[in-house]
């Protein structure tokens, strides 16, 4: 199973783990996937950007329609550079995979659980 497979697979349980009531009433939640790659001693992002947009509901495999501004791609990276600096990340430059939730409705917020 290939990384991003298994990342896409946790996205899709954390949005069925709403209860059924919630699910139905609720607005929709994107999962934001994003290849990042970081530097060689894995401490600083090098770089970072949206592998796709999915439904965790449906098939996570498929992107949708959704474009994300600019305001949520800032947070995101920030996020992602925050948590890497200084640690010992995935290094040697060769891209992982990562996931944040988007929601529509609050389209400047970085969502790290869908709520």
């Amino acid at each position: 199973m290939r990384a991003i497979d298994g990342m896409l697979m946790r996205a899709g349980a954390a949005m069925l783990a709403l209860p059924v009531s919630a699910q139905a009433q609720a607005p929709t939640i994107y999962a934001v996937i994003f290849e990042v790659t970081a530097s060689a001693d894995g401490s600083d992002l090098t770089d970072f950007k949206v592998a796709r947009v999915a439904d965790p509901r449906k098939d996570m495999t498929e992107a949708v329609g959704v474009s994300v501004g600019q305001a949520y791609l800032s947070k995101a990276h920030t996020m992602m550079a925050d948590k890497l600096k200084g640690s010992k990340g995935p290094a040697g430059g060769k891209p992982f995979y990562t996931y944040f939730f988007y929601d529509p409705a609050r389209p400047a917020e970085v969502l790290l659980v869908p709520r």
